[in-house]
């Protein structure tokens, strides 16, 4: 029987170091892919209790818990963003006396600037006219990475939804395909690991949901 390669202190830290550069430079190129699917299994740790109860209490098919789980994540998401919205419209109800007193800290700035850099308000004007036909003139640029930037949203909304609901459906094939790479005795400890990051992640997510 072969006895296992026992290593160093210096050449374990040095692999270890050389792993940890190999997966953050990995994990910079790739981000645009694996930062959706960090997200998508973060909210299917999220939904699997809820998933699991329709599971086994209601005894809904896993595609169907699965739609139902995703269908509920999709409303929490719609209610804050309807929240935001009307949070809004209350500011723009508002919007007379918040432009009057914006246009009476203008002035007040305005005059500072004079007293204090003895500059005119004529010339703060043109200065700011100026600043302003730049700006329009950069327009069509910032308007077109606004647009892109739009399109990559919804296409990672989309594939974080996709991704979570694939998660779900298929937790069990991740499980055992972590158990074929373990040794049957350290199962049990596979097992508590498992149960420990769910519940951490529970845990995190509902924390920053509290703040």
């Amino acid at each position: 029987m072969t006895q296992p390669l026992k290593l160093p202190f210096y050449a374990k830290l040095a692999c270890i170091l050389v792993s940890l550069i190999s997966f953050a430079y990995m994990f910079c190129i790739a981000k645009d892919i694996i930062t959706p699917v960090l997200l998508a299994f973060l909210f299917a740790v999220l939904l699997l209790p809820i998933f699991t109860f329709l599971n086994t209490k209601f005894k809904f098919p896993r595609h169907l818990a699965a739609i139902v789980c995703v269908l509920i994540f999709l409303s929490f998401i719609v209610g804050i963003l309807v929240f935001i919205s009307y949070q809004v419209t209350n500011m723009a109800n508002d919007f007379d006396t918040i432009k009057k007193n914006a246009n009476s800290f203008i002035i007040e700035i305005h005059k500072f600037i004079r007293e204090n850099f003895q500059v005119s308000i004529g010339e703060q004007k043109k200065y700011l006219d100026t600043v302003t036909k730049d700006s329009v003139k950069n327009g069509n640029a910032t308007l077109g990475s606004a647009i892109i930037s739009i399109s990559d949203v919804v296409l990672d909304s989309t594939i974080i939804v996709i991704y979570t609901f694939l998660f779900l459906i298929y937790k069990e094939h991740f499980k055992l395909f972590l158990a074929k790479l373990i040794n049957k005795e350290n199962h049990a400890v596979l097992k508590d690991i498992l149960s420990q990051i769910k519940v951490s992640i529970n845990n995190y997510i509902v924390s920053l949901l509290s703040k």
